[in-house]
Protein backbone atom coordinates (compact mmCIF):
# COMPACT_ATOMS: atom_id res chain seq x y z
CA UNK A 1 0.00 0.00 0.00
CA UNK A 2 1.09 3.55 -0.70
CA UNK A 3 0.64 5.93 2.24
CA UNK A 4 0.60 9.71 1.75
CA UNK A 5 0.22 11.96 4.77
CA UNK A 6 -0.04 15.72 4.28
CA UNK A 7 -0.22 18.79 6.50
CA UNK A 8 -3.10 21.23 6.08
CA UNK A 9 -2.71 24.73 4.58
CA UNK A 10 -2.32 27.88 6.68
CA UNK A 11 -4.72 29.52 9.12
CA UNK A 12 -4.53 33.03 10.51
CA UNK A 13 -3.09 31.66 13.75
CA UNK A 14 -0.41 29.77 11.83
CA UNK A 15 0.68 32.95 10.07
CA UNK A 16 0.90 34.68 13.46
CA UNK A 17 3.03 31.76 14.74
CA UNK A 18 0.52 30.86 17.42
CA UNK A 19 0.13 27.45 19.04
CA UNK A 20 -2.96 26.23 17.23
CA UNK A 21 -3.85 22.79 18.51
CA UNK A 22 -7.52 22.07 19.11
CA UNK A 23 -8.65 25.58 18.14
CA UNK A 24 -10.91 24.90 15.17
CA UNK A 25 -10.11 27.85 12.97
CA UNK A 26 -10.58 27.84 9.18
CA UNK A 27 -7.98 28.36 6.50
CA UNK A 28 -7.13 31.98 5.88
CA UNK A 29 -7.11 33.46 2.38
CA UNK A 30 -3.40 32.75 1.99
CA UNK A 31 -3.99 29.16 3.08
CA UNK A 32 -6.76 28.65 0.54
CA UNK A 33 -4.51 29.99 -2.23
CA UNK A 34 -1.62 27.79 -1.06
CA UNK A 35 -3.80 24.68 -1.13
CA UNK A 36 -5.05 25.60 -4.61
CA UNK A 37 -1.51 26.12 -5.87
CA UNK A 38 -0.33 22.81 -4.40
CA UNK A 39 -2.25 20.99 -7.09
CA UNK A 40 -5.55 19.21 -7.48
CA UNK A 41 -5.97 15.43 -7.44
CA UNK A 42 -9.42 14.71 -8.90
CA UNK A 43 -8.89 10.95 -9.11
CA UNK A 44 -8.45 10.33 -5.37
CA UNK A 45 -11.76 8.95 -4.11
CA UNK A 46 -11.21 8.60 -0.35
CA UNK A 47 -9.19 10.74 2.06
CA UNK A 48 -8.78 10.31 5.81
CA UNK A 49 -8.86 13.64 7.63
CA UNK A 50 -8.46 15.09 11.08
CA UNK A 51 -11.87 16.28 12.28
CA UNK A 52 -10.57 19.84 12.54
CA UNK A 53 -11.81 22.32 9.94
CA UNK A 54 -8.42 23.32 8.53
CA UNK A 55 -7.63 19.73 7.56
CA UNK A 56 -11.05 19.13 6.02
CA UNK A 57 -10.92 22.37 4.02
CA UNK A 58 -7.47 21.54 2.68
CA UNK A 59 -8.61 18.09 1.62
CA UNK A 60 -11.70 19.53 -0.07
CA UNK A 61 -9.50 21.79 -2.19
CA UNK A 62 -6.78 19.32 -3.12
CA UNK A 63 -9.00 16.24 -3.43
CA UNK A 64 -12.29 17.70 -4.72
CA UNK A 65 -13.89 14.36 -5.66
CA UNK A 66 -12.92 12.43 -2.55
CA UNK A 67 -15.09 11.18 0.27
CA UNK A 68 -13.62 12.71 3.44
CA UNK A 69 -13.51 10.31 6.37
CA UNK A 70 -12.70 11.93 9.75
CA UNK A 71 -10.99 9.99 12.54
CA UNK A 72 -11.12 11.31 16.08
CA UNK A 73 -7.59 11.22 17.47
CA UNK A 74 -5.75 12.65 14.46
CA UNK A 75 -6.11 16.19 15.83
CA UNK A 76 -3.09 18.36 16.58
CA UNK A 77 -1.52 18.38 20.04
CA UNK A 78 -3.59 19.89 22.86
CA UNK A 79 -1.49 22.88 23.97
CA UNK A 80 -3.58 23.72 27.04
CA UNK A 81 -2.68 27.11 28.53
CA UNK A 82 -0.41 27.85 25.57
CA UNK A 83 -3.21 27.48 23.02
CA UNK A 84 -3.72 30.51 20.78
CA UNK A 85 -0.60 32.31 22.02
CA UNK A 86 2.75 32.84 20.36
CA UNK A 87 6.22 32.75 21.86
CA UNK A 88 6.43 36.54 22.10
CA UNK A 89 3.30 36.70 24.26
CA UNK A 90 4.71 33.99 26.56
CA UNK A 91 8.29 35.22 26.77
CA UNK A 92 7.90 36.00 30.48
CA UNK A 93 5.78 32.95 31.32
CA UNK A 94 7.89 30.58 33.48
CA UNK A 95 5.69 27.59 32.66
CA UNK A 96 6.23 28.15 28.95
CA UNK A 97 9.95 28.68 29.36
CA UNK A 98 10.22 25.45 31.36
CA UNK A 99 8.33 23.58 28.65
CA UNK A 100 10.58 24.99 25.90
CA UNK A 101 13.74 24.28 27.93
CA UNK A 102 12.51 20.69 28.30
CA UNK A 103 12.26 20.35 24.49
CA UNK A 104 8.47 20.28 24.59
CA UNK A 105 8.36 16.86 26.25
CA UNK A 106 6.44 17.65 29.45
CA UNK A 107 2.76 18.44 29.77
CA UNK A 108 1.52 21.77 28.55
CA UNK A 109 -0.40 23.12 31.58
CA UNK A 110 -3.93 21.86 31.06
CA UNK A 111 -2.90 20.05 27.87
CA UNK A 112 -0.97 17.01 26.66
CA UNK A 113 2.59 15.88 27.09
CA UNK A 114 4.43 14.81 23.97
CA UNK A 115 4.19 11.19 25.08
CA UNK A 116 0.42 11.42 25.55
CA UNK A 117 0.02 13.11 22.19
CA UNK A 118 2.17 10.57 20.33
CA UNK A 119 0.32 7.66 21.96
CA UNK A 120 -3.09 9.11 21.11
CA UNK A 121 -2.10 9.88 17.54
CA UNK A 122 -0.40 6.56 16.88
CA UNK A 123 -3.25 4.50 18.31
CA UNK A 124 -5.61 6.30 15.94
CA UNK A 125 -3.21 5.90 13.02
CA UNK A 126 -3.08 2.14 13.60
CA UNK A 127 -6.89 2.03 13.41
CA UNK A 128 -6.78 3.97 10.14
CA UNK A 129 -4.17 1.61 8.73
CA UNK A 130 -6.05 -1.51 9.84
CA UNK A 131 -9.24 -0.22 8.21
CA UNK A 132 -7.38 0.58 4.98
CA UNK A 133 -5.85 -2.90 4.78
CA UNK A 134 -9.27 -4.37 5.52
CA UNK A 135 -10.67 -2.43 2.56
CA UNK A 136 -7.71 -3.61 0.43
CA UNK A 137 -6.94 -0.01 -0.48
CA UNK A 138 -3.96 0.45 -2.74
CA UNK A 139 -3.39 4.00 -1.56
CA UNK A 140 -4.11 5.66 1.77
CA UNK A 141 -4.19 9.47 1.88
CA UNK A 142 -4.34 11.37 5.18
CA UNK A 143 -4.64 15.14 5.65
CA UNK A 144 -3.88 16.19 9.21
CA UNK A 145 -1.39 18.33 11.15
CA UNK A 146 2.32 18.88 11.56
CA UNK A 147 2.27 17.23 14.99
CA UNK A 148 0.32 14.26 13.65
CA UNK A 149 2.92 13.74 10.94
CA UNK A 150 5.83 14.09 13.39
CA UNK A 151 4.24 11.61 15.80
CA UNK A 152 3.52 8.94 13.18
CA UNK A 153 6.75 9.34 11.21
CA UNK A 154 9.07 9.40 14.23
CA UNK A 155 7.32 6.30 15.62
CA UNK A 156 7.15 4.06 12.56
CA UNK A 157 9.38 5.30 9.75
CA UNK A 158 12.18 3.03 8.50
CA UNK A 159 14.82 4.40 8.43
CA UNK A 160 14.06 6.25 11.68
CA UNK A 161 13.31 9.96 11.81
CA UNK A 162 13.70 12.14 14.91
CA UNK A 163 10.47 13.80 16.13
CA UNK A 164 11.46 17.35 15.15
CA UNK A 165 13.37 16.04 12.15
CA UNK A 166 10.01 15.00 10.68
CA UNK A 167 8.60 18.53 10.77
CA UNK A 168 6.98 19.70 7.52
CA UNK A 169 5.51 22.99 6.35
CA UNK A 170 1.95 23.55 5.15
CA UNK A 171 0.74 21.39 2.24
CA UNK A 172 3.83 19.21 2.63
CA UNK A 173 4.21 15.71 3.96
CA UNK A 174 5.62 12.26 3.27
CA UNK A 175 4.98 9.26 1.07
CA UNK A 176 5.68 5.72 2.32
CA UNK A 177 5.36 2.11 1.24
CA UNK A 178 3.49 -0.10 3.70
CA UNK A 179 3.74 -3.69 2.48
CA UNK A 180 2.40 -5.38 5.60
CA UNK A 181 0.72 -4.64 8.90
CA UNK A 182 0.56 -6.98 11.88
CA UNK A 183 -1.94 -4.86 13.82
CA UNK A 184 0.67 -3.54 16.22
CA UNK A 185 3.74 -1.81 14.83
CA UNK A 186 3.48 -0.47 11.28
CA UNK A 187 6.60 -0.37 9.14
CA UNK A 188 6.61 2.76 6.99
CA UNK A 189 9.35 2.27 4.41
CA UNK A 190 10.95 4.27 1.60
CA UNK A 191 10.10 7.66 3.10
CA UNK A 192 9.85 10.35 0.45
CA UNK A 193 9.27 14.04 1.09
CA UNK A 194 6.18 15.36 -0.69
CA UNK A 195 6.03 19.03 -1.64
CA UNK A 196 3.91 18.98 -4.76
CA UNK A 197 1.00 16.90 -5.87
CA UNK A 198 2.87 14.79 -8.39
CA UNK A 199 1.51 12.00 -6.17
CA UNK A 200 -1.56 12.02 -8.39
Amino acid sequence: MELIILRHAETKGNLERRYIGLTDEPLCEAGVKHAQSAGVCPDIKRVIVSPLLRARQTAEIIFPNAELVPYEGLEEMHFGAFEGKNFEEMAEDPAYQAWVDGNGVDNCPGGESRGEFVLRTCETFKKVLKDAFGRKDGRLVIVAHCGTIMAVTSSYSEPPCDYFGCRVSHCEGFRFDVSEYDGENPKLRNREFVKDLSIC
